[in-house]
């Protein structure tokens, strides 16, 4: 029982460890988020509400004459969110393996807990059917005990009688011998 208490206890922990991968995925899940709306913020204000590229020229950054400097900077953009997506995107990969392991090893575990308690399944039914046998002994052996104290009991009165018998008779033979005795004396 303490290897199922063992094994119950390693399930337990798996449990817990999934639970906590799962945060630290839903967590990743809301950093990619803020990343994203970020970026389409910086997006929104090059690109301006008016469709034409950035605030006019009063913001820092290039003009809109200059469409190089345009071009370059939604480059630069483009890159940065593409490299903080993969970077995001091998941290989930990564979450999600050591997810899937967990779960492997879950899973290995209830089927080896689950052999190990069908195996004390048995045990326990071939110790019943034992027991159960041991318990018609005891229950046979109890009947010819009280069958033996019976005969015992009746033998010992038997004898008390015939001892009983045998010291009248005795007693009386003395008795007899003794008046015998002082009529010749």
């Amino acid at each position: 029982f303490a290897q199922l208490d063992d094994r119950s206890k390693n399930a337990e922990l798996a449990i817990m460890e999934l639970q906590n991968t799962e945060e630290k995925l839903a967590k990743a899940c809301r950093g990619v988020k803020q990343e994203v709306d970020r970026n389409r913020t910086i997006i929104d204000q090059l690109m301006g509400d008016d469709g034409k590229f950035g605030p006019q020229s009063s913001s820092p950054g290039p003009k809109p004459s200059d469409v190089q400097g345009r071009v370059m900077k939604m480059e630069e953009l483009v890159n940065k969110l593409s490299g903080s997506l993969s970077s995001d995107k091998n941290g989930l990969m990564h979450s999600l393996q050591q997810l899937r392991d967990t779960v492997a090893m879950t899973s290995a575990n209830v089927a080896k807990n689950s052999s190990h308690f069908e195996h004390l399944d048995k045990v326990q039914k071939s110790q019943d059917h034992r027991l159960y046998k041991v318990e018609q002994r005891v229950g046979l052996m109890e009947g010819r005990g009280d069958k033996l104290k019976d005969q015992l009991e009746r033998q010992d009165s038997e004898l008390r009688n015939q001892i009983g018998n045998a010291q009248a008779g005795l007693q009386a033979k003395l008795d007899t011998q003794a008046h015998e005795q002082a009529k010749t004396n």
